[in-house]
């Protein structure tokens, strides 16, 4: 509903394909719902095979899908990580970092790798912006910025894992605005290129604006969302008073 209101009011309506607004998951309108959907009708398929494995046989396989998954995609570049295939790898690392002993890796050290790794990665970004040519910037970045980046996959675990080291805590206000995380995302993607264009441009004007611009972005959407949730709630309610 958010994608198609905001189509209505942006140009790239005039290129949007209906059917795939009404069914984005089967025509792949949104790579990351149609991967996540997917990912979950698999999900119990996966479990059942991971019960009868050890954890070496799964750290085994890991290496083998890291290969297929990350080395072969950079030889051949086709897309940067966004489809299933990927999906089903970040959830087997999932699974292999829930059966090691987080409390013996020290913070310290996840940190550093951290740090490491995302020096790395703004390093080669650095070089390769100063000797490729402009037309080329782009294609060269996609490079390290893929999901596919084996850096962008150390830094991700290591920031999960310093995560995890924190103690637990629980935040109302914080778990209030997480559930609009996704509509925020639909809105974005509904009003198309032109809302990062328009972005980028105020940002060069300020970067008080451009921030104040993506917190406006983000109330619009959380309100929308509330508004969804709200007439959901009411047709639920009157379903079951019937």
């Amino acid at each position: 509903m958010t994608y198609f209101i905001t189509s209505i009011y942006s140009d790239y309506f005039s290129h949007i394909n209906i059917v795939g607004v009404i069914f984005p998951i089967s025509t792949g309108r949104w790579w990351f719902l149609t991967a996540y959907f997917l990912l979950m009708l698999l999900a119990p398929f996966i479990e059942i095979a991971l019960e009868r494995v050890s954890r070496k046989q799964l750290l085994y396989t890991l290496i083998l899908y890291f290969c297929i998954n990350t080395i072969g995609p950079y030889l051949r570049p086709v897309n940067i990580g966004e489809n299933l295939q990927n999906f089903i790898f970040i959830y087997l690392l999932g699974a292999y970092l829930r059966r090691i002993d987080k409390s013996k890796i020290k913070s310290k050290y996840i940190l550093s790798v951290f740090i490491i790794s995302t020096t790395l990665i703004l390093v080669l970004m650095s070089f390769v912006i100063a000797i490729v040519n402009e037309k080329s910037i782009s294609t060269a970045l996609q490079l390290f910025l893929q999901y596919r980046n084996p850096l962008i996959y150390i830094q991700s675990v290591s920031l999960l894992l310093l995560f995890l080291n924190f103690h637990p805590f629980c935040n109302q206000s914080l778990n209030s605005l997480s559930k609009n995380v996704f509509s925020i995302y639909l809105l974005s993607e509904g009003l198309g290129y032109g809302i990062y264009t328009l972005w980028a441009s105020i940002m060069e004007i300020s970067i008080i604006l451009g921030l104040s611009f993506i917190f406006l972005l983000s109330a619009i959407a959380i309100i929308l969302d509330r508004i969804r949730g709200g007439i959901f709630s009411k047709i639920m309610f009157l379903s079951k008073n019937k």
